[in-house]
């Protein structure tokens, strides 16, 4: 009993032929439709921008040295880190809630040599 083989080698580059002409033939029929499309362009949505100024229930702290602003809970306490104030401030912060140290340390000179400008807390 003898097995036939098949020489499937002169079958295969018309079948890839093939295969490939079809793909082709699919991506010209997109970009087409793509293209032809006669519907009118989408408009933009209006989007609302957002109000300038302090929210409610923030302050504004400011650092004019650097250039910037950002809004603070009114609740939290505000420290300017490159104040002459700021070493008084740390240490009655320190003294309401000692924990904040293990955070922080127990002085501002590592914050003030990384040159911080606001810890608030």
């Amino acid at each position: 009993m003898g097995f036939r083989t098949r020489n499937h080698t002169a079958r295969t580059p018309r079948l890839f032929v093939r295969m490939l002409s079809g793909a082709g033939l699919g991506v010209i029929v997109l970009l087409a439709a793509a293209c032809g499309s006669s519907a009118p362009p989408k408009q933009a949505e209006q989007v609302n921008t957002p109000q300038r100024g302090v929210p409610t229930g923030y302050t504004e702290f400011r650092d004019s040295a650097r250039g910037y602003s950002i809004a603070v809970p009114s609740g939290w306490v505000q420290i300017n880190v490159q104040s002459p104030q700021a070493v008084s401030l740390f240490a009655h912060v320190l003294k309401e809630d000692p924990k904040i140290s293990a955070t922080f340390g127990g002085n501002l000179a590592a914050m003030q040599k990384e040159n911080m400008s606001l810890l608030a807390v």
